[in-house]
């Protein structure tokens, strides 16, 4: 009988030597006969705490964003004792956790409304329920971000990305002055998708009840009513230019999921081509750990990885950028890597000579920002 209990609460679920001792007490059975059963499955592996406790912090990490704190937590209450619970939580260390914080955070801000300080207070709540401390917290929320290049969001601190704004603005322009009858906007997302015409989306989680369409509909409707935040900022970018509205351009939108593998990413770029004269305008950051000010943790390999992006934009490099490691990026916290990569990928399928020009190359905020054209010799 005391088998079968075990057996039936295994088939549920992996189970804590504690968890099927606590089932087998409620049952009546004896402690002794308890012990003798788990010591043995003990021996053959069917109860393993230690392999438990990886694949349930792995599990919970991944599926729900869980912090450190939470896990050490749930695993106590399934009576895995602490120096197991800590090997496994050592597998998470300080740079997941404050990526998959961002992560959340930008999750949210597709749905929350509110004003700033009441968005910011939601935030931080969100990521301490899920056990993040105060400092992940706080800086997960106010990361510095593109939205800081819309000057309502900057605010005060507007003039400071003047030179950047400027550069983004000439790099639009000259864009849209290269007779391209289709401009395909790329950005990171949650998925590699191509989303649907026309698009739109809104600053209003920023604070800022700032709406941004691409394309028109005959009925007024969006096929995408939410657009990312690298693809919003490409929107932004667009309509502030008077060409994007009269010259008849077909617009398409397209997401590359931020951890695709480089050859993944370059297949997606060949894949891009269209028959008519065609522009693509790719959206991504740089490192965010450049500086007491960055959203991640200062990082001296950070300045040296965007002096390599750099080099490879004016250059129109496509090796170079293809050759950008997805782990170092990753730990970098680069929003451009995969984007970049896709760049890349359909230049190369493009084939031919190309020439590069880089307009813009600093980190203020301590996030890396690169401004560039490439275009066909």
């Amino acid at each position: 009988m005391a088998r079968e209990i075990c057996l039936r609460q295994l088939a549920v679920r992996p189970r804590t030597r504690a968890e099927l001792a606590s089932a087998l007490a409620r049952r009546g059975i004896s402690e002794k006969t308890a012990n003798q059963i788990l010591d043995r499955y003990d021996e053959v592996g069917i109860v393993d705490d230690a392999a438990f406790a990886r694949a349930w912090v792995s599990s919970r990490h991944a599926g729900r964003g869980l912090a450190r704190r939470a896990l050490a937590n749930e695993l106590r209450q399934r009576g895995v004792d602490g120096d197991t619970a800590s090997e496994a939580l050592d597998e998470l260390d300080e740079t997941i956790e404050a990526e998959t914080a961002r992560t959340l955070v930008e999750r949210k801000l597709r749905t929350v409304r509110g004003e700033p300080d009441a968005v910011f207070r939601r935030l931080v709540g969100m990521l301490a329920r899920k056990g993040y401390p105060a400092g992940v917290a706080i800086r997960a929320v106010k990361d510095p971000h593109p939205p800081l290049l819309v000057p309502e969001i900057a605010g005060a601190a507007a003039s400071e990305l003047d030179d950047l704004r400027t550069a983004c603005d000439a790099a639009v322009s000259r864009l849209l002055d290269s007779a391209a009858r289709t401009v395909l906007v790329i950005g990171a997302g949650d998925c590699s998708a191509d989303l649907d015409f026309p698009f739109r989306g809104s600053f209003a989680p920023w604070g800022v009840p700032l709406e941004v369409r691409l394309g028109d509909h005959p009925d007024g409707l969006a096929g995408t009513d939410h657009l990312p935040l690298g693809l919003l900022v490409g929107a932004w970018l667009l309509d502030r230019q008077p060409a994007a509205r009269t010259r008849g351009t077909h617009w398409r939108m397209t997401t590359v999921r931020a951890d695709e593998p480089v050859e993944t990413c370059a297949d997606l770029g060949a894949r891009l081509g269209s028959a008519q004269p065609w522009a693509l305008l790719v959206m991504g950051d740089g490192s965010a750990c450049r500086g007491e000010k960055a959203p991640g943790h200062v990082d001296p390999r950070a300045e040296a990885y965007d002096g390599t992006v750099a080099r490879a934009l004016a250059d129109a490099d496509r090796d170079a950028l293809l050759g950008l490691d997805a782990g170092l990026s990753t730990q970098l916290k680069v929003a451009g890597r995969a984007p970049w990569q896709v760049l890349a990928g359909a230049a190369r399928a493009a084939g031919g000579p190309w020439r590069g020009e880089l307009g813009y190359h600093a980190a203020p905020y301590g996030v890396g920002y690169l401004v560039a054209n490439w275009e066909r010799s």
